[in-house]
C-alpha cells in the first residue's frame, strides 16, 4: 500500500527523506520514481549498510544519500517524507518531520 501511495506522490525531481530505512526498499523506489535526492535515515548499522549495498546494486549511489543522522540534524527540507516506522517513534518524531516537510509537502 506505501509503495502505491508512493507512485501517487512522486512527480520527478522530489526531495525525499526516509526515516527508518530498513533495506532501502523504500528510498530505491522513491529514486527509481524519479525523485531528485533521497535520503534514507536509520539508527541501525545494519539497515544503513543494508541500504547502501542495495543503492548500489541497483545503480542508485548517487541518488540515495544513507546516514545515521537524526531527523533534525538533516539539511533542508523535503518534498516527501517517508517513516514506515512504529507510531511510537512517529510520535516521537512528529514535530522534526514538520519542520522538515516543505509546505504542500
Amino acid at each position: 500500500m506505501l509503495l502505491t501511495e508512493l507512485a501517487g506522490r512522486i512527480r520527478g525531481g522530489e526531495p525525499v527523506l526516509d526515516v527508518g530505512c530498513g533495506s532501502g526498499v523504500l528510498s530505491l523506489s522513491a529514486a527509481r520514481l524519479g525523485a531528485a535526492s533521497v535520503t534514507a535515515l536509520d539508527i541501525r548499522a545494519d539497515a544503513l549498510a543494508a541500504t547502501r549495498t542495495n543503492a548500489v546494486r541497483n545503480g542508485l549511489a548517487g541518488t540515495i544519500e544513507v546516514s545515521e543522522r537524526r531527523v533534525s540534524d538533516v539539511p533542508g527540507r523535503f518534498d516527501v517524507i517517508l517513516a514506515n516506522i512504529g507510531a511510537t517513534a512517529l510520535i516521537e518524531l512528529a514535530q522534526a518531520l514538520q519542520t522538515q516537510l516543505q509546505p504542500g509537502g
